[in-house]
């Protein structure tokens, strides 16, 4: 039986084959690892679920500021479709309100009308189903024939003190 020789490189030449060599080198080569070890899997789930977790942390004040958002959008919407319905007729006389008792607008003189109330979705409505609720104020410009309207918006309607306020303002000529 023949041994192994050792090079000064350190490097292992088997000058001839020897039963009891290899099967040493086959079991050496059997028991190493390229593995993960469970310490290691463990740390790394650990890291990924403080990750996960802080992502979903943040998830619902996302959520509530894309909902704010949306609000915010429809409020101005819908004070920019009040002021239009407003320009329509001539504004001696506006007609403002499908739901309200006769709101009739003369603006000849400052004052405000009664409130009118839009749903979710920016539709005027009965104010049983309102979300939003406008209050209209305005002021009547002399010598001019211009006055000037404040649309105050505030949501949920239902609410005794509103959450959320929008005030958004504009100017409209008298005309004939």
């Amino acid at each position: 039986m023949k041994r192994l020789e050792v090079i000064s490189d350190q490097r292992s030449v088997i000058s001839d084959t020897a039963p009891s060599t290899m099967a040493k080198a086959d079991d050496r080569k059997l028991t190493t690892s390229h593995g993960f070890t469970l310490v290691e899997v463990v740390l790394a789930i650990a890291v990924i679920s403080i990750g996960i977790i802080a992502i979903l942390g943040l998830l619902p004040n996302a959520l509530q500021s894309g909902r704010d958002a949306a609000d915010n959008t429809l409020s101005a919407t819908i004070a920019q479709t009040t002021f239009n319905n407003l320009r329509t007729p001539p504004f001696i006389g506006a007609y403002v309100c499908d739901f309200c008792p006769q709101p009739i607008i003369n603006l000849q003189s400052s004052g405000s009308v009664t409130p009118i109330n839009f749903d979710r979705e920016g539709f005027e409505t009965n104010a049983a189903n309102a979300y939003y609720r406008v209050s209209l104020t305005y002021t009547n410009q002399a010598p001019l024939a211009l006055s000037t309207v404040t649309a105050t918006i505030v949501w949920p309607a239902k609410s005794t003190a509103p959450l959320n306020t929008n005030v958004f303002a504009t100017e409209i000529a008298q005309y004939d």
